[in-house]
């Protein structure tokens, strides 16, 4: 399956209730408003705080949530 591919190149072996929470969130607020949630937004619509995000994601959260959620990266995100 391509999504597995995508969260193992970003070194993410299974996801929880909890990631799918955060790429679901992200991919219904880019297609409310046209624009990839960034780490603050993502909080606030997925009501996760930012400690946990950097947890289910530990390297580089907000271009790998996008990644996983076929979203462009957040704007800001090198």
């Amino acid at each position: 399956e391509c999504f597995a591919v995508i969260a193992a190149s970003i070194g993410i072996a299974e996801f929880t209730d909890l990631h799918w929470k955060l790429v679901s969130g992200a991919r219904e607020d880019f297609l409310a408003s046209q624009s990839s949630p960034n780490i603050r937004r993502l909080t606030k619509v997925t009501e996760i705080s930012t400690k946990d995000i950097y947890q289910l994601f530990p390297q580089k959260p907000g271009i790998a949530v996008a990644q996983c959620a076929g979203i462009p990266k957040p704007g800001g995100c090198i």
